[in-house]
């Protein structure tokens, strides 16, 4: 975040994907990580994964990353 953040949220939708996991961390400005899974929520809708992750007071240089695994078919 460049600036103070009252609250983030991202939401992610990407068809026709099953999900193997996701995961969530927040990153701070000293260079601390902790999980930021306890604001994630992510289903699957149909044929599409749905990812919806909030955080709330965010610092200035503080990071916060969202990844997704999907299960891929053989080769």
């Amino acid at each position: 975040m460049p600036r103070y953040c009252r609250r983030y949220e991202i939401n992610v939708r990407q068809r026709h994907v099953d999900l193997a996991g996701c995961t969530a961390s927040e990153e701070h400005p000293d260079g601390s990580e902790n999980s930021a899974t306890d604001s994630l929520v992510w289903d699957i809708d149909g044929q599409d994964a749905v990812m919806s992750l909030t955080r709330d007071h965010l610092r200035p240089n503080q990071f916060v990353t969202l990844r997704w695994e999907p299960i891929r078919e053989p080769a």
